[in-house]
């Protein structure tokens, strides 16, 4: 295989400690090797994945230099693992809805249309969920109409992988107690909806004098609200007996999820297929005076024509955007502790938390490739604590997770096989098998996720083939995940 030829090329140099080993990790998902050259200017250890950075004409090198993400990885680890704010319940939310006419999910659900949920973000939502669950935190993988079909297929693949086919009935058995993958939580109306709940719900979150008439269904702000309580109930029913035990959700962890103002990599307005459950995380704060200050200043107070907020132009005028104040109350209505901390990962910049990075003048012309929208168009509003770039989004789920194992190595759970020693031939480990199972899995029939890219591309990521560019990316990080300090 092409990977055995690599290993030698993969192995990491005798003598690295924890923290190096997690920086090379971090480097890899961002920089291919020429990216980390320029970076660092010849400084330092050699780094970075020759799939990786410019590789991929992501531009996730750039954001990820003047973004001051630098030492990111460990921090966040740290932060979720060994820091005095350690969750006892996270929330993962992921799920990029595609829209195709070919496949996925018929559009049979009310506010669905015919597309599927992307096949970058699945599989890193997982390695989020084992890495805390494997420590004792309690996970609950969010779902929802759009994408929710995609998400329980990728977590039965999983259970299958470990269970059924025999990799790690502890593993099993553990995701089986402390994770659940939640029912779908709607944002529109259901049948036998309490209206007078809704109506005090929606001015417990937005204020009295809104009660009396809120927007239409279609409005961000309303789906916002009913987003929320159908997560608090989500949360309930998935949890059963256990849930009255169950600690609140004191972790956000949004990673490939699109958030506001729900534009796509063309600058298309998506949000009528984006459920708003990133109005749970915080706003970004871009630097005072700057164009992304007064943009996002705009969205708040309603803009001119209602664009972001899901609804036909003039519509949505001067209903708003979801601010701090709302935010806190949306926690409160979801069931999340009011200082949950928050974390993210993306590939792009309009995803939920690339806020914290990409709201700068200096970045604001950035594409990827030059060719789709700028992030003045389509960077996300909504920031986070600890925030993760990577040229992949499910690579950097996968990052956080090996550097949990070699920085908070919890070695109760022998879940990651060690791959054999030269001369003993190569194999796959468990973890590259794991991550194309589930692949297929959600790639088959009736289920029909879809490369983000070329959604008629089989058995791919962004644009890129399974093999080589991921398998050799999920050995390299476990190689070094594995390696003795």
């Amino acid at each position: 295989m092409l990977c055995a030829a690599l290993g030698a090329l993969h192995q990491p140099p005798p003598g690295m400690t924890a923290s190096e080993r997690v920086r090379a990790m971090e480097l890899a998902i961002v920089m291919s090797p020429e990216d980390y050259r320029a970076h660092t200017a010849g400084s330092g250890r050699e780094g970075g994945f020759r799939y990786s950075g410019s590789f991929a004409g992501r531009n996730i090198e750039k954001i990820y230099a003047l973004g001051g993400l630098e030492g990111s990885l460990e921090a966040a680890v740290l932060a979720c693992f060994a820091g005095p704010r350690r969750p006892k319940h996270v929330l993962v939310v992921s799920g990029f809805y595609v829209l195709h006419d070919h496949g996925g999910n018929p559009g049979t659900e009310p506010g669905v249309a015919a597309g599927s949920c992307e096949t970058d973000g699945p599989l890193g939502a997982l390695a989020l969920v084992r890495a805390f669950a494997a420590r004792g935190v309690r996970a609950s993988l969010y779902c929802e109409p759009h994408n929710g079909p995609v998400m329980r297929a990728a977590y039965e693949a999983m259970l299958l992988h470990y269970d059924g086919g025999g990799a790690s009935p502890a593993m099993a058995a553990r995701l089986r107690s402390h994770t659940r993958c939640l029912p779908d939580a709607p944002d529109r109306p259901v049948p036998g909806e309490d209206a007078a709940a809704y109506r005090a719900a929606y001015a417990a979150v937005f204020g009295t004098e809104a009660a009396g008439m809120p927007p239409g269904p279609e409005a961000v702000r309303c789906r916002a609200v009913r987003c929320a309580a159908s997560l608090g109930a989500a949360v309930a029913a998935a949890w059963g007996d256990e849930a009255a035990q169950l600690p609140p959700i004191d972790c956000l962890f949004a990673l490939e999820r699109l958030g506001a103002p729900y534009r796509n990599i063309r600058g298309a307005d998506i949000a009528q297929h984006t459920e708003p459950i990133d109005a749970l995380w915080p706003l970004a704060s871009p630097p005072l005076g700057s164009a992304a200050a007064a943009r996002l200043e705009a969205w708040l107070e309603g803009g001119e024509d209602g664009a972001g907020w899901g609804v036909e132009a003039g519509a949505g005028a001067g209903h708003g955007g979801i601010g701090a104040a709302a935010t806190a109350a949306l926690r409160e209505l979801a069931g999340v502790q009011p200082d949950a901390l928050s974390l993210a990962i993306g590939d792009g910049g309009n995803e939920v938390g690339m806020g914290r990075a990409v709201l700068a003048d200096e970045i604001a012309e950035l594409s990827p490739g030059g060719e789709f929208a700028p992030l003045r168009v389509n960077g996300c509003y909504r920031g986070c604590e600890h925030l993760l770039a990577a040229t992949v989004s499910n690579w950097g789920g996968s990052a956080f997770e090996a550097a949990a194992h070699a920085l908070c190595p919890h070695d109760a759970l022998a879940y990651r096989q060690q791959p054999p020693q030269p001369p003993q031939p190569p194999q796959q480990a468990p973890v590259e098998e794991l991550e194309e199972a589930v692949l297929s899995a959600i790639m088959a029939p009736p289920y029909g996720a879809v490369d983000g890219k070329h959604s008629e591309m089989a058995h791919a990521v962004d644009g890129l083939a399974w093999e080589p560019y991921h398998r050799e990316l999920y050995e390299h990080l476990w190689q070094l995940a594995a390696a003795e300090q």
